[in-house]
Formats: C-alpha cells, structure tokens, sequence
C-alpha cells in the first residue's frame, strides 16, 4: 500500500506540478506514508521506519540527492504499482490518461494486464 501510493503521487505529480515524475521530496513521501499509517493499524510514528525498511531491505526506494528525494529503481516499478493503486478505479485510469497519454501510457497497459477483463477499457 505504501508503494502504491507514493507510486500514484510521483506519476500524479508530474502532470500536476509540471516536474519530473522520477523523484518524491523525502519529506513529502514521510507526509504521504503517515496518511496511511492508521488503515495499517500503525502510527503516523511508524513512517520512517517503514520508508527505512523498504529502502534498506527491499530495494524497490532509493534515496537520492543525499537523501532529500526518493525514487524508485526503475520506473517500470513505479507504473506498475500506481496500476496496483488504480486496480479499482478503472475511470481514475482513463481520466489520467486522457489527460497525459505518455505518462499514463505504461501505467494502462499494466493495468489492463492486470484487471481480467479490460475490455471496455481498451
């Protein structure tokens, strides 16, 4: 879940804010992991240790520009969990890549593979 979202706030944030939809500001990612903290069954506390774990064990955040922003390894990874994050809002999908079909593109793609039937979608 932690992934996903963040995931779905970098792709977000490109078409957005108009920047590079590589990176999070580390501060920023702490903000948006301790929104999810309670539908974990966590504290807001647990946030940083969370973004720890994941960078430390897993790999799939890097910390970048000594620290000040995350992202992850490869972007492939970030589509596919923003499409993980997207598995029930088949219309946020198509109204987010309507609006900026190269950024979305990939994240579609994914998310049809993913849904069973994407039919309509398609």
């Amino acid at each position: 879940l932690v992934l996903q979202r963040l995931a779905l706030y970098a792709q977000d944030a490109a078409q957005l804010q108009k920047r590079d939809r590589r990176s999070i500001n580390y501060i920023t990612a702490v903000d948006i992991v301790k929104t999810i903290m309670p539908s974990l069954s966590l504290s807001e506390d647990d946030a940083e240790p969370i973004l720890a774990e994941i960078i430390q064990r897993s790999g799939l955040l890097l910390l970048i520009d000594n620290g000040e922003r995350l992202q992850f390894p490869h972007l492939t990874l970030q589509e596919y969990f923003s499409a993980e994050a997207l598995h029930d809002d088949e219309q946020g999908l198509l109204n987010r890549f309507d609006s900026d079909i190269s950024t979305w593109r990939e994240v579609a793609k994914l998310w049809c593979g993913k849904a069973g039937d994407s039919t309509n979608s398609i």
